[in-house]
């Protein structure tokens, strides 16, 4: 996700005119900006951060055994196969 607006709201202030006009209110209007946009580039990656994390997660097959929070790790294999459809319920593996 890109954050364009920075852009389009720095081309109606620019540097020049925050410099011609001189004005306290508008240098505090375009650092502003400059924290807003940082916050949101800093959200953004970790955002792509837990997308990241999860996609791994479902991958190895994490997920089932943070789904059924309360199992371990041969019941969450079990419960894999289970679901898979490569076992009949039996708990032989």
């Amino acid at each position: 996700m890109e954050y364009k607006f920075k852009d389009e709201i720095k081309s109606a202030f620019t540097e020049s005119f925050l410099r011609k006009n001189n004005t306290d209110e508008l240098w505090d209007m375009q650092n502003e900006l400059d924290e807003t946009y940082a916050k949101a580039q800093a959200f953004d990656e970790i955002q792509k951060s837990f997308y990241e994390i999860r996609k791994d997660m479902k991958d190895k097959n994490v997920g089932y055994v943070l789904g059924y929070q309360t199992v371990g790790t041969e019941t969450a294999k079990y419960i894999k196969k289970y679901e898979s459809g490569d076992s009949d319920g039996s708990h032989e593996s």
